[in-house]
């Protein structure tokens, strides 16, 4: 009676996992866990890859001229395509996903890889895949049964867990953006809150000849020069705007205006600004929304007055 006794072997874990086991006889099929990741620059995902061995016991078959075809399969007995799953044969690639087993070779062991398709790593997936007999060049018995009564060769089942898990790249490369994100508006609001904005409308520069009105929404500070000045776009994000005057009055040094509350005044406390000038001689330093101050040039003799409301 020609027959033959198929079984799986196990030969390793899944080669992602890295991880290596001795060989072992798996009556009940193999048990695979495997884990897949998205690419994500530099750290591409290798792809999943089971591998396993069938052993081949022939017995009484030395007449059969034609090999044994084995075809992957699921539980339905319903051919594996390769656009889900492609199988290795003793590391060649088969483009229908059959094994071809010559019974007059009398191959004990045949050496499989089963590689998962890029298309079915983007999810967690579990797969029961089989054997099952595409052509039989003449067996009577296999696994001791009658292979016309069966769809599944028994005994080499397959069992594969893959779960797709997050690229540790993209993790670390995420959670690094948001930590330098959280630092940076950090940096920001404390930057603010020391470099506070004007909480009145306007700032009136008068000359006796010109006047010059400068808006102070939004605006931490007010500097008046002879030269041209301009500021940053990262100061406007961290110290808020600036705005500038350009005068011949101050050819001794810069002269400062910077928001100041609750000033006290005979009606009681309001907002205004406060006057830094080192080389100028000031007649109030704080002046509260609706007051003036004048400021003057010891070179020239010139005075000019500031107004806020």
């Amino acid at each position: 009676m020609k027959r033959i006794v198929l079984f799986i072997i196990l030969l390793a874990s899944a080669s992602l996992l890295m991880g290596c086991a001795e060989e072992e006889f798996v009556g009940n099929g193999a048990h695979f866990q495997t884990e897949s990741f998205d690419n994500f620059l530099w750290h591409k995902h290798v792809p999943d890859t089971i591998k396993a061995i069938i052993g081949t016991d022939f017995a009484e078959s030395e007449g059969l001229t034609k090999p044994l075809v084995l075809q992957l399969c699921d539980e339905e007995a319903n051919a594996i395509p390769v656009q889900v799953a492609q199988l290795f044969v003793n590391g060649v690639p088969t483009s229908d996903n059959t094994i071809s087993i010559a019974p007059a070779t009398k191959v004990k062991e045949t050496e499989i890889w089963i590689v998962l398709d890029d298309s079915q790593i983007h999810e967690d997936r579990t797969f029961t895949w089989n054997l099952k007999v595409a052509d039989n060049p003449g067996l009577v018995r296999i696994n001791e049964m009658e292979p016309s009564t069966i769809a599944l060769v028994p005994e080499t089942t397959f069992h594969w867990q893959n779960e797709h898990t997050s690229n540790s790249l993209e993790v670390a490369f995420w959670s690094i953006l948001l930590a330098l994100l959280a630092a940076l508006i950090l940096i920001v609001i404390i930057s603010r809150l020391n470099n506070p904005a004007f909480q009145v409308k306007r700032l009136v520069l008068n000359d006796g000849t010109i006047q010059k009105t400068v808006v102070l929404k939004g605006v931490s500070k007010v500097v008046c020069s002879d030269k041209k000045m301009s500021q940053s776009f990262i100061k406007q994000v961290l110290q808020r705007k600036n705005s500038f005057i350009q005068h011949d009055f101050f050819s001794d040094g810069e002269v400062v205006i910077t928001p100041k509350s609750r000033i006290m005044t005979d009606s009681g406390r309001r907002n205004g600004g406060r006057i830094s000038a080192k080389n100028y001689e000031v007649t109030n330093t704080a002046i509260a929304s609706g007051e003036s101050s004048e400021i003057k040039n010891i070179t020239t003799n010139q005075i000019i007055t500031i107004t806020i409301n």
